[in-house]
């Protein structure tokens, strides 16, 4: 998940250096991290109260629903950044493309991520525990206005 929020910022940075004089697709890119941001927050959130409340995620509706939105929100962003701001030449792969793109990938990636957690979580000290929330806390995206470019 940290490396989700890196990949952002690091869009983030290059929609403003690209864009910054295209109001529009500088907003557009605007809108789509907001959207992004705010569904990975939502995840972090919903994953400390599960934590802190005993409820595990593995087998959760609403855990695996808010993983796939997310997903689909950061793919949506990242995918604007690279096919609207930056542009692929005709014929090359963009070499931006290193990252885990696939939307059924990643949500595999972070679904174990979540039953790593839970299992953790489940067997350390209450003092551990605390940890693993404030953990998550730090995973939170930026602010748009907080990054660089």
């Amino acid at each position: 998940m940290g490396r989700e929020r890196s990949l952002a910022e690091s869009y983030v940075f290059m929609l403003k250096e690209f864009c910054k004089n295209d109001l529009q697709k500088y907003g557009q890119g605007i809108v789509l991290y907001a959207g992004a941001k705010a569904e990975f927050e939502g995840l972090i959130e919903m994953m400390k109260n599960r934590l802190i409340n005993g409820k595990p995620f593995d087998g959760s509706d609403d855990f695996n629903n808010i993983v796939k939105t997310a997903v689909e929100k950061r793919i949506s962003f990242t995918g604007y950044i690279e096919n609207d701001v930056i542009g692929k030449q005709r014929g090359s792969k963009n070499p931006l493309l290193t990252i885990v793109s696939n939307a059924s990938e990643l949500i595999k990636a972070i679904t174990d991520v979540g039953k790593t957690i839970w299992n953790e979580y489940r067997s350390v000290t209450d003092a551990r525990k605390q940890e693993l929330i404030n953990q998550l806390e730090t995973l939170k995206w930026k602010p748009f206005s907080e990054i660089g470019g």
